[in-house]
């Protein structure tokens, strides 16, 4: 990819790794997880697995490239830096940020894939919420409006769709 064709390089390889997340490791994990409960699969289980693995994987690297960016943490030191100077310290949170995102990951599959078993409806009336909320807190806080300089309507419409 050439400098021309992406106008802010360094943002494109956290937008092609979340992608991958959202558009085919957790919807590939919550469907076999629904083939394994429904037919006992074990291949569809492994996949699962694989798919929760790799999604925490992800997410882990995202992170701790985030945080441990010396630009980043130059420019806003107080926020990022939970990451550790020391290489066994640095591996040893890697290691517990992987875990943790395995098996959160792990957990909302198999929670979605319950919800779809029972009625479809659920899991989206579930979602739903879940973003509602989120988005009726940010505007509780304040925090609603995004980096795109627009004020009044057209920036809380703006913001609402770019949050979703």
């Amino acid at each position: 990819m050439s400098a021309a064709s992406c106008k802010n390089e360094k943002l494109t390889p956290f937008s092609l790794r979340s992608s991958q997340v959202i558009v085919e490791c957790i919807p590939s994990a919550i469907l076999q997880t629904v083939f394994f409960l429904k037919s006992g699969s074990s291949s569809a289980l492994f996949t699962a697995f694989a798919s929760a693995i790799t999604t925490g994987y992800t997410m882990t690297s995202l992170s701790y490239d985030f945080d441990t960016s010396p630009e980043k943490r130059r420019s806003n030191g107080s926020f990022y830096g939970y990451i550790p100077d020391k290489t066994k310290d640095r591996l040893m949170a890697f290691l517990c940020l992987f875990m943790a995102s395995c098996t959160h990951t792990t957990w909302r599959v198999f929670s979605s894939s319950l919800l779809i078993m029972v009625d479809w409806r659920y899991l989206v009336g579930y979602l739903g919420t879940e973003i509602a909320l989120f988005l009726a807190y940010k505007t509780w806080v304040g925090d609603l409006q995004y980096w795109i300089p627009l004020s009044g309507p057209a920036g809380f419409i703006f913001s609402l769709i770019w949050r979703w």
